[in-house]
Order: C-alpha cells, then sequence, then structure tokens
C-alpha cells in the first residue's frame, strides 16, 4: 500500500480556531484517504501564510519526502500547501524526482504535463489572492490612519 502524509494549514492561530480550519481539513483528509484506501502516515498541521516558505511543519515534509518516506500527498487545496510560485517549483521536482503525486478531493497531480501544467495555473490564481489580498488590507489600514487624523 502506499504511504501517504496529509497537510493542513491556516493563516493564522486565530483564524484557524474561529473556524475549526485545521481540524476541518484533517477530517477531510482522513475521510478522502479512507475512502479510497489510501494510508496517511502522518498529518503535518500549520499556521502560517502560505506566501512564506519557511513554514517548519512545510520543511519537514519536503525533506521527508526527499529522504523517500512518502509516495504521496493529501492535503484539501494546492493552496493549503503554498501560495509561492518558488514552493511549487521545489514540490514539482519532488513529483519528478520521486514519483510523488499531490492529492486533493477534486484532483490528483502527478508528473504528466497535464497535470503539471495545471498545478502551475492553480498555485499561479493562489499566489495572486494572496498577494492581491495584502495589497488591500494595506490600503486599508493606510486610508484608516488617514481618517483618524
Amino acid at each position: 500500500m502506499r504511504k501517504y502524509f496529509g497537510y493542513c494549514r491556516s493563516a493564522t492561530r486565530e483564524q484557524g480556531q474561529k473556524t475549526d480550519s485545521i481540524d476541518r481539513q484533517e477530517k477531510a483528509i482522513l475521510g478522502y484517504a479512507r475512502d479510497n484506501n489510501l494510508d496517511v502516515a502522518k498529518i503535518f498541521k500549520e499556521y502560517g501564510s502560505g506566501i512564506d516558505a519557511d513554514r517548519p511543519s512545510l520543511i519537514e515534509l519536503i525533506a521527508k519526502i526527499k529522504c523517500g518516506e512518502c509516495n504521496g500527498i493529501i492535503c484539501t487545496s494546492v493552496d493549503r500547501l503554498t501560495r509561492d510560485q518558488l514552493t511549487l517549483a521545489q514540490l514539482m521536482k519532488l513529483i519528478e524526482e520521486k514519483d510523488i503525486e499531490i492529492v486533493t478531493p477534486d484532483r490528483t497531480y502527478t508528473k504528466t504535463a497535464e497535470d503539471q501544467l495545471a498545478l502551475s495555473v492553480m498555485a499561479s490564481f493562489a499566489e495572486y489572492y494572496a498577494k492581491s489580498l495584502a495589497e488591500k488590507v494595506k490600503r486599508a489600514k493606510l486610508q484608516a490612519g488617514k481618517q483618524d487624523r
């Protein structure tokens, strides 16, 4: 049986606790694995921005993949793994070199050209969303500061 690691992420602890995001992701991963007869060896969980590549659980997950400890990653969405193109490139290289797959409830991404393209497009939109949201928040804070004067 192929072995998988699960990965759950929420942007902030407050957001994750308020919405039970991490718990819901974990339940979805385990349910998907059970329904598809996949063995989940470990679930990595963390709080942090998807733009940030220096997340401890993600770094550990990538290191374990490099050592050949799993056949794939299960997550609820690609944007849970990363919203950063450089991190995605690293994951895509691992898909190719280690013959792993990234599994979501909607799609399994492998080393085929079609899957690599789809993964790139998904990550591009995720990165755009994160950066666009950060810009909107920054503008709103500046506007609020001007109104306080």
